[in-house]
């Protein structure tokens, strides 16, 4: 019975293989033809003009046509592509395969100067455009130049200008307003985009073009070299950043020192004092940077001022630049409102003549509308009354001003009797410090109509804190490290065995008391070189931290609440703030303390990092500088505010040299230095004795010495 089932599932096994091989190569055959017909197909221009008609012999699947099938099989979508500002790339592909080279040359005279007008040479816009943007510098001679020939022509200019009055022939194009720029050269390039051509197109910048950002003596010279090109109608009023006070508080003057010189820096600041500070635009709009003052009731008031000095702490230059609008300027008050009380001014102005229109003489009672600007720290907000009283005495439209950073690039505040905001602030830095997301924009007022053009952020290269170089902000980790492995290679016990009490003697106990005196020297030489290294690991580890968090805002918590400012996120700074900021009134919130007038007399008043002495050329070779003094010598990228109760690095430097910074580690660190300079316990022999890695007395000695 096997037997006979055994024969017969022979051939029955080879007859069921041959006709499974015969259907193989049937699919296969059929599969063949099917490509044939597609690729044929597709050359005759079946698939573009429309689907081919099913043919015979064509492989289709249930409840789908022949076309769906053989473009399956044709066809497989490729994941790893995707559009890019109009161009297909890959996502295994680098998006940035190379990044440019810097301009590291200074432009030849040829490059430097335009050819358009021999007779009368000026720097070229283009060639300094692009030089800019490739991150290139003049040379000192060139950067003069700009300085001082743009400085003449803001010492022609009235207090208040006149602009958009018909005077010139480009007002049917209008004029473009513009605000607050900070540093921020690569978002100005883009904002000539979108407010028009300057040789096309008048002009009016309300002021701050320095401080805050990394590019701030970029923004001046392209701005100034505007102004050489076009006098009648590109146009720049001072801010209150356009003083040594806050360059020095801030970052400017060191920018410029470490691009350039300080014999440029003092350029820029006396161009400062020679700019403009009031527009009158179409004889409807008053433009300037930061508001109203309580003294200032006629546009005659303007054209009085001594502008060519450092702007004082009060009065009306003072107020021009630094006074804003209270919070609740667009508030319509109620019938029932009681009104607003009136306020003294200052009590350090007592004793002065009363303003105009206040005869109360003691304390000198402020106009209506006006308060302290607790904010800022020095001038006042003025509110809608104060405003209209102003536009009604004067026989204006609207105020136009800069001053403060808007997450829509502008605000159009309360308007007046005649349907027009009475206030407009605008604000042209997009992305303000890499961190406030917010939006810019630009006034185009063109045949009595105002439009606001608004733009994002462009990218911008990385600037290490304080313009350094990579080695000199490297220069903290590294030593840190060092000192940390010094500390370690002497710190042979631990925390317990130093509190041990070693009531032992000594094994290797000398006689004689000028080899005893030997010995207490060597240990006190021992001593101090341990507690040197000890110091030196905790200078360096503050630098560390400080290097760490210097491209950062800061934050600083109320002067008696020192334990948040030490716990907060801000205050540590280490981590990237613009990945925790994540709206802009959290960083608005955060950055208010910056807006504000720094209280020390910029003669005594030194930043955290202070200003680098403007006597050392630090771009020369032979500069006796050391990149650690480089280093400690350059204020944050972002400047810090420290208000009273904290300390600069230096400070900070000089208080842990002289172990007043942590008395418990001070104390840890003299135990640890005690205990080496001693021989070795019978205890320690014992440890040795049973595999412990502890060195002989004599051998732990030399190397003590020789550290």
């Amino acid at each position: 019975m096997s037997s006979h089932l055994q024969a017969e599932s022979g051939p029955a096994h080879r007859r069921n293989r041959s006709n499974s091989k015969a259907q193989i190569e049937s699919a296969i055959h059929a599969i063949q033809q099917s490509k044939e017909k597609m690729a044929a197909a597709n050359a005759a221009g079946g698939y573009m003009g429309g689907p081919p008609a099913a043919a015979d012999g064509d492989v289709t699947s249930p409840g789908a046509t022949g076309l769906h099938h053989r473009t399956s099989l044709r066809h497989k979508k490729d994941t790893t592509l995707f559009a890019l500002n109009g161009k297909r790339v890959r996502t295994t592909d680098r998006i940035c395969n190379e990044v440019p080279h810097p301009a590291n040359f200074i432009p030849a005279e040829r490059q430097f100067w335009s050819s358009s007008d021999p007779a009368h040479p000026k720097p070229s816009l283009s060639f300094l455009k692009t030089h800019f943007q490739a991150e290139g510098r003049l040379s000192e001679e060139q950067a003069l130049y700009i300085l001082t020939a743009a400085t003449h022509l803001f010492e022609k200019e009235p207090n208040m200008l006149t602009v958009g009055d018909g005077v010139t022939d480009l007002i049917d194009v209008g004029n473009t307003v513009c605000g607050d720029i900070h540093g921020q050269y690569y978002d100005l390039l883009k904002l000539f985009e979108v407010g028009g051509d300057p040789a096309e197109t008048p002009y009016l910048f309300l002021g701050d073009y320095v401080d805050r950002g990394a590019f701030g003596i970029e923004c001046l010279l392209y701005l100034y070299v505007f102004k050489i090109h076009y006098p009648t109608t590109f146009f720049l009023l001072r801010g209150n950043h356009e003083c040594r006070h806050l360059t020095k508080y801030f970052t400017f003057a060191n920018e410029c020192i470490r691009k350039y010189s300080a014999k440029v820096y003092e350029a820029c600041l006396t161009s400062f004092n020679a700019l403009p500070i009031a527009a009158l635009m179409d004889n409807r709009f008053l433009c300037l940077h930061g508001g109203l003052s309580p003294d200032m009731h006629t546009l005659d008031d303007i054209q009085a001022i001594d502008r060519f000095r450092e702007p004082p702490t009060e009065g009306i230059l003072c107020d021009i630049l630094w006074s804003d609008p209270i919070e609740s300027f667009s508030r319509i008050p109620e019938p029932n409102d009681p009104p607003p009380p009136r306020v003294r001014r200052y009590a350090h102005r007592k004793g002065k003549a009363p303003a105009r229109g206040n005869q109360d003489g003691e304390g000198d009672l402020l106009p209506p509308g006006f308060i302290h600007n607790h904010i800022r720290g020095c001038s006042f907000f003025y509110d809608y009354t104060a405003v209209t009283n102003f536009l009604e005495r004067n026989r204006l439209i609207s105020l136009i001003r800069g001053h403060e950073v808007q997450d829509t690039g502008y605000r159009m505040y309360r308007s007046t009797n005649l349907n027009f905001p009475a206030l407009i602030t605008v604000f042209s830095a997009p992305n303000y410090l890499d961190v406030h997301h917010n939006r810019a924009a630009v006034i185009k007022y063109i045949t009595h109509n105002i439009t606001i053009r608004q733009f994002n952020g462009q990218p911008h290269p990385y600037t290490l804190p304080g313009h350094l170089n990579a080695f000199s902000w490297s220069l903290p980790f590294v030593a840190a490290k060092i000192t940390e492995m010094m500390l370690a290679l002497l710190n042979i016990y631990s925390r317990e065995e130093l509190d041990e009490e070693d009531d032992e003697e000594d094994d290797e106990g000398l006689d004689g008391e000028e080899v005893i005196e030997q010995k207490k020297e060597r240990q006190e030489a021992i001593r101090n070189k341990i507690l040197s290294v000890g110091r030196m690991a905790r200078v360096f580890e503050l630098l560390r931290s400080e290097a760490e968090g210097a491209s950062e805002l800061a934050y600083t918590a109320p002067e008696t609440d020192y334990a948040s400012r030490r716990d907060s996120r801000l205050g540590i700074q280490n981590q990237k703030l613009s990945r925790s900021i994540m709206s802009f009134e959290e960083a608005r919130k955060l950055d208010l303390a910056n807006e504000r007038l720094p209280d020390t007399p910029p003669q005594t008043y030194r930043a955290r990092s202070p200003v680098p002495d403007p006597n050392v050329n630090y771009r020369s070779a032979e500069s006796s500088t050391s990149p650690l003094q480089e280093y400690a010598s350059a204020p944050s990228f972002l400047s810090f505010r420290h208000r009273s109760g904290e300390e600069d690095t230096n400070t900070m430097i000089k208080r842990t040299l002289e172990g007043r910074d942590d008395k418990e580690e001070e104390e840890e660190l003299l135990r640890l230095a005690a205990r080496l300079s001693k021989p070795l316990t019978g205890k320690e022999h014992v440890k040795r004795a049973y595999g412990a890695h502890v060195p002989s007395s004599a051998g732990r000695l030399r190397r003590l010495e020789t550290t």
